[in-house]
């Protein structure tokens, strides 16, 4: 009884009581997230005489408001769709090539948005090279790809890879033993999927929804290439054309407040269910679901998601940098870039995933008051963008902490505030999935809270971490505004790099850097599917 009531206890501290140096440690982390928000904030009441709603009203925000929220509902809604559907098929089924497939799926995630945007330009605008090849059988015009379809088009192709490496990580630490007990109720795949699967991913789905949701909400680089006139592209204009700044300042408030939606929506829709294994045991792999004559179609499918995502726009840079190549150009510029971004990527993971555990652990493993603050405090500054977060720590390094102005560290920072949620979107998603049963067994023979998470939970829940690691990683070598204005004098980027370049229309160097980019982030993401595919097919 009393080795029962131990237990019992054990469970109750576990979930109720969080040690008090995390709480107070995951109180500072999201203080300082909120830091850009707070800034923002500030500088809206500098308008003297001017009300908040008279300036919303006199922006045509109304219209902006509605291509902002379409562009939102169809990107997650369609990137949803197509990450859970190609996310199952390598996992859970007998399709040959699932290697190569499942990188050509993930690789699309490593190029900009505004480098997709040109390559999208030059291939199917009316004016491009698909339109010059057609109009050999009659077609005179292509249908117009600037707005509302190109825009959705190309944060699809470009964002369904964060839903998919989530998933896919989701799908294969699925019990399969429910799957099994729902085949032999005689529920086919089909049921089975929708009634079985589904629920089970629906903390990983609304994490890498949200993701979406707010990398939506935030872009500017291909927004604006495609003329496409969201909240972000009206802020970024109005940032660089006003002399009074607090007017964006006031307007992007309001991401702040979609932020928040998407998170009480995605908090919702996680719901509080159990969706660890139903033993403690070693994981058991399911047999996969035999597609038989589906097998080859499947695989075109997954095939043409990867051509239009992957293959085309990699073409494109490649046609640019071989026509350089020809006339002249070298690639010997971009050594420093690339050295650059290798260093403040690094830097930039390490210490975001560092800060996202123990936030992921706070909010997942137990009950407090602060965990909704903490937790949408720590999502706030995804939904910004760039150049906010970017101009709000400039003006509190040069007023409050001037000897970080223009440092590296400053930098750093501006990456945790922004890419914090992807880490602990993948990290959080991972630990639901343990049971919480063998932290309790760790607690009942005498361990510390610490000891528990560093020797049982950490172990578990790795490839969340190294995938939100590398989601980390992939951002901060894409992010371009919080760069061009934190960086120190003389620190070029790829991304930097690659913008100069494409705003002066040198596509030798445009496709060189772009092409070098995706090779850097794609061997991390390569070895970790690589090998996790292997582990999986060998288990």
């Amino acid at each position: 009884m009393n080795q029962n009531n131990l237990n019992k206890n054990i469970l109750l501290y576990n979930k109720s009581k969080p040690p008090t140096l995390l709480i107070i440690l995951t109180l500072a982390i999201a203080l300082l997230c909120i830091t850009p928000a707070l800034y923002l904030l500030f500088r809206s009441f500098e308008i003297a005489g001017v009300s908040f709603l008279s300036i919303i009203l006199t922006k045509n925000v109304f219209l902006v408001f509605f291509r902002t929220v379409s562009i939102i509902f169809l990107v997650s809604i369609i990137s949803c769709i197509v990450a859970v559907f190609s996310a199952w098929v390598v996992e859970k089924t007998d399709i040959p090539l699932k290697k190569v497939l499942t990188l050509g799926l993930i690789l699309p995630l490593v190029i900009p948005s505004f480098i997709l945007a040109t390559t999208v330009v030059e291939l199917y605008s009316p004016k491009g090279q698909l339109q010059k090849f057609l109009s050999i059988f009659g077609v005179d015009r292509l249908p117009e790809i600037y707005g509302l379809p190109g825009a959705t088009f190309v944060l699809v192709i470009m964002t369904y890879p964060y839903v998919f490496l989530i998933v896919r990580g989701a799908l294969r630490r699925l019990d399969p033993q429910l799957l099994e007990a729902s085949r032999s109720l005689g529920y086919g795949s089909i049921k089975t999927f929708f009634f079985i699967t589904i629920p089970l991913l629906r903390p990983a789905i609304a994490s890498g929804t949200l993701l979406v949701a707010l990398y939506t909400l935030s872009d500017y680089g291909g927004m604006a290439l495609l003329r496409y006139n969201t909240f972000t592209v009206n802020i970024m204009t109005l940032y660089d054309a006003s002399i009074n700044r607090s007017l964006p300042s006031i307007l992007s408030l309001l991401l702040v407040f979609f932020a928040l939606f998407f998170i009480f929506i995605e908090y919702f829709t996680r719901g509080k269910g159990v969706f660890h294994r139903s033993t403690s045991g070693s994981e058991k792999i399911s047999k996969p679901l035999e597609t038989g004559i589906f097998k080859w179609p499947l695989v075109i499918i997954l095939f043409l998601i990867i051509l239009l995502s992957l293959i085309t726009p990699v073409g494109v840079l490649f046609y640019w940098l071989i026509r350089g190549l020809i006339n002249g150009n070298d690639l010997l510029p971009l050594l420093n870039p690339i050295l650059n971004s290798l260093y403040v990527a690094f830097l930039a993971s390490f210490f975001t995933v560092l800060t996202a555990f123990p936030i992921a652990i706070f909010i997942t493993r137990y009950k407090h008051k602060l965990n909704n603050f903490i937790e949408f405090a720590s999502y706030i500054g995804f939904g910004l963008p760039g150049i906010v977060v970017a101009l709000s720590l400039v003006f509190l390094s040069i007023n409050l902490f001037f000897p970080l102005y223009q440092s590296m560290w400053l930098l750093i920072f501006a990456y945790i505030v922004l890419f914090i949620p992807a880490s602990i979107g993948s990290i959080r998603a991972s630990v639901l999935q343990v049971n919480p049963r063998l932290e309790d067994a760790a607690y009942s023979l005498g361990k510390t809270p610490i000891i528990v998470v560093l020797r049982v939970t950490l172990p578990l829940i790795m490839p969340g971490i190294i995938s939100g690691g590398i989601i980390v990683f992939l951002l901060t070598l894409k992010e371009l505004p919080a760069t061009l204005i934190l960086s120190p004098i003389g620190y070029d980027t790829l991304s930097t790099t690659i913008w100069g370049a494409a705003t002066e229309a040198f596509f030798t160097r445009t496709g060189g850097a772009s092409l070098i980019l995706i090779l850097i982030a794609g061997f991390p993401m390569a070895f970790m599917t690589l090998k996790t595919t292997r582990y999986n097919i060998q288990k």
